[in-house]
C-alpha cells in the first residue's frame, strides 16, 4: 500500500513515499520548473491529508511527515513568491538548495535567489 495514495505523479508513482525531502530533491533535479511547482503542490496536498487523517484517527502520522510538509511548504513559497525561509533545519535546507541549484543550472531560477536561499554561513564554534 502506498503511503501517499492521493498524489500520483504523471508516471503513476509518488515522489517520496517515505516522506523524505532528499528523495523529492533527487527527483526534482531533472524536472522543469513548471513540473516542480505542480509536483510540490500535489505532494504537499497529499502529505497534509495523511497528517490530518492520522490525527483524526488518533494514530501517529508517518515518521517524517511533519518535516516533509514543512519542506514542501518552504519550497512552494520559494518557487511561487521567492520567499526565503528564515529558518530551516539542515535536512530541510539542503534539499531545498539542491532543487534551486538544479533550476539555476537550467536557467529557470535567478542565481541571486539561490544565494539568499543558501543564507549566510555560520561561524563554527
Amino acid at each position: 500500500m502506498s503511503l501517499l495514495p492521493h498524489a500520483p505523479t504523471a508516471s503513476g508513482r509518488l515522489v517520496s513515499e517515505a516522506c523524505d525531502p532528499t528523495d523529492f530533491a533527487r527527483a526534482a533535479a531533472g524536472w522543469a520548473r513548471g513540473r516542480v511547482v505542480a509536483e510540490v503542490e500535489r505532494e504537499l496536498e497529499a502529505a497534509r491529508s495523511i497528517w490530518e487523517s492520522a490525527l483524526a484517527r488518533r494514530t501517529p502520522p508517518p515518521r517524517g511527515c511533519r518535516n516533509y510538509i514543512n519542506f514542501l511548504a518552504r519550497l512552494d513559497d520559494w518557487l511561487r513568491a521567492g520567499v526565503t525561509p528564515r529558518y530551516a533545519r539542515r535536512d530541510t535546507r539542503e534539499p531545498l538548495v539542491a532543487v534551486a541549484e538544479a533550476l539555476v543550472r537550467r536557467g529557470e531560477a535567478d542565481p541571486a535567489e539561490l544565494e539568499k536561499l543558501r543564507g549566510k554561513p555560520r561561524p563554527r564554534r
